[in-house]
């Protein structure tokens, strides 16, 4: 396969990537939980996720490192690629901290699904930047 072909399955798979972070902050994947019960009792007593915990300008400094990843790895800046398996090792030990404090999740299958795919389109993205020819453009 040509450099060429790996350079644009990439771009694409970051950009898909990107994207996707948006559409967990802006659409309410509540809507597709259908219960006879009323959740919203359930919800408020859950613990508070360390992420949510951080207040207003940790979300948006995580949000800022986010996205600086996504650039450049986009462009395929040297360290950017470093940066961007620190960022995505946080979350997984935020994840698994949050598990352990006993924290939940209470997901529709779609958010479940999505969140699947997120995951696989990171370690897909994570592979092509350190195992594909492209390693030699982020030098």
């Amino acid at each position: 396969m040509s450099i060429d072909l790996f350079s644009r399955i990439f771009r694409s798979l970051i950009i898909f990537n990107f994207l996707s972070f948006f559409i967990f902050i802006f659409f309410d994947m509540n809507l597709f939980i259908e219960s006879q019960y009323d959740l919203s009792p359930i919800l408020e007593e859950s613990n508070v996720s360390i992420i949510e915990g951080l207040g207003i300008f940790g979300l948006v400094f995580i949000l800022l490192w986010i996205i600086a990843a996504y650039f450049l790895l986009f462009f395929y800046i040297k360290w950017s690629r470093e940066i961007y398996v620190i960022i995505t090792l946080l979350f997984f030990l935020i994840e698994l901290i949050d598990g352990n404090l006993g924290g939940y999740l209470l997901l529709s299958k779609i958010e479940n699904l999505l969140y699947t795919i997120q995951t696989l389109l990171e370690g897909i993205i994570i592979a092509l930047a350190y195992f594909s020819p492209l390693r030699d453009k982020f030098k």
